[in-house]
């Protein structure tokens, strides 16, 4: 994320204040990730399933796709065990954003909102299309997930943000997509 983000600032011209920011973004992102990782795998232990979390801490930076702790498979898990481990996530980072600014840490408690808030979107892929999934029969998650789909996707292209950043928000789409469909059975 850092080296993505630096060559895209050196590209556009940027500032050593930009860069400082950037490595600054970067550490914040990679600790949010890191605890919404934690978040699950600590709930995931606490139920019984084994979970190696030295693989998750080292490529959650990597591959953000919630597949990155290696367990047993969380859908053998009842209902409620599986909703509460895949709100583990999203839950932890609420937790630690409001901690953190209340010390007044503003960027780590703002990206930890905003990843905790996202990954509750539910959406297939993301911890609350996982939740639908547990909680709902399989046909109505399936169409919840398309639904939010379809709203995230006409609220991006009625944006009136400059394109740059509409092509960023339709390239997050297009990584969910993708991704919902390498899902499916």
């Amino acid at each position: 994320a850092a080296i993505a983000i630096s060559t895209a600032m050196g590209l556009s011209g940027a500032s050593a204040e930009d860069f400082g920011f950037a490595a600054e973004f970067a550490a914040a992102l990679l600790v949010a990730m890191v605890v919404h990782e934690l978040g699950h795998a600590l709930v995931a232990a606490a139920l019984g399933v084994e979970v190696d979390v030295s693989i998750g801490l080292a490529l959650s930076w990597v591959l953000p796709s919630g597949h990155d702790l290696e367990a047993d498979d969380p859908w053998e898990l009842s209902r409620t065990a599986r909703a509460v481990m895949f709100a583990a996530g999203p839950a932890a980072n609420l937790l630690v954003a409001i901690v953190v600014h209340r010390g007044g840490v503003t960027l780590l408690g703002d990206l930890n909102l905003v990843l905790g808030a996202l990954n509750l979107i539910p959406i297939a892929v993301l911890d609350g299309g996982k939740l639908v999934a547990t909680l709902v029969a399989p046909k109505s998650a399936s169409w919840v997930s398309f639904a939010a789909f379809g709203s995230l996707t006409l609220a991006t292209v009625l944006r009136t943000e400059p394109i740059p950043l509409r092509i960023i928000d339709i390239g997050f789409l297009a990584f969910l997509a993708m991704a919902s469909l390498a899902a499916q059975p």
